[in-house]
């Protein structure tokens, strides 16, 4: 901020100010082109147009007809969101059960440098590869079915575990470990008399908060892995059918579900006090 000609000047007028504003003056003269180019009108009723852009009132359209049988409706979708919930839940569990035995072998202050070296790698490793690839290769094993999504997603769980949990264990008051030590307490001693008792509120804040990541990619991992009765499925089911009413009812189950989730993680969080 510097004072010029008696007035304050907030910006700073730098070389980076003009190079950034410089790039978006171009790619707004290029975003401009190109829709001049592609010759995107109504009165040319260009193909691209009028199959996306029109159809936008065809579905608000349908939908103010709601034509659905709610009845009918809501019974199949609780049993689609009770198995998309139990893909999310299932692998959550299963996740956070082999992450906190990896984690506790990867923090430094607990395990040998050499092997907490070799897992947080691999660790790594396993959060570089995208989730619907692991998923691909265990349906070439177990075939299209909710095992492969849930052995996918408890790999991912799994690695967010690791990560988590590995940092949140070393965060353990190094006095108290070495008051165990000092008293000829057991690896085993140390973890459930000190490591655990003092990260039980995140280790439960964490695992809703990963529950809610869950749940989003088990919502898209139903059609992928084509598990029958999930949000998923129906979702694709309804988008194939252009059954719009059935669709926006469907997002707004699976919104409302992602805001509990979330609203559950974040007390959860306030509490065990995670930023």
């Amino acid at each position: 901020m510097r004072i010029k000609n008696g007035k304050i000047q907030i910006k700073n007028y730098n070389f980076q100010y003009w190079t950034l504003n410089a790039i978006i003056f171009v790619l707004a003269i290029i975003t401009i082109y190109s829709f001049t180019t592609l010759g995107l009108n109504v009165e040319k009723h260009n193909p691209i147009f009028d199959s996306h852009y029109f159809r936008i009132g065809q579905m608000i359209e349908s939908f103010l007809k709601f034509d659905l049988d709610l009845k009918k409706y809501f019974s199949k979708m609780i049993v689609s969101l009770i198995t998309t919930f139990g893909l999310a839940f299932l692998s959550t569990v299963l996740g956070l059960i082999f992450g906190v035995i990896l984690a506790l072998m990867s923090a430094r202050n607990l395990s040998n440098k050499y092997i907490s070296d070799l897992i947080r790698g691999m660790n790594t490793a396993v959060r570089a590869i995208p989730t619907f690839l692991i998923v691909l290769l265990c349906i070439s094993i177990y075939g299209m079915s909710g095992t492969s999504a849930v052995i996918g997603m408890t790999f991912h769980s799994t690695a967010f575990f690791v990560k988590v949990l590995g940092e949140t264990f070393e965060e353990v008051d190094e006095g108290a470990l070495e008051g165990i030590k000092s008293l000829g307490g057991s690896w085993i001693d140390l973890v459930y008399a000190v490591v655990l008792p003092s990260s039980i509120t995140k280790i439960v804040a964490w695992s809703a908060f990963r529950l809610e990541i869950n749940f989003g990619v088990a919502v898209i991992m139903g059609p992928f892995a084509a598990v029958q009765n999930s949000i998923g499925s129906d979702l694709k089911r309804a988008v194939s059918t252009y059954n719009f009413t059935e669709i926006f009812m469907t997002i707004t189950v699976i919104f409302m579900t992602m805001y509990g989730l979330q609203y559950l993680a974040e007390q959860l969080k306030k509490r065990a006090k995670i930023d």
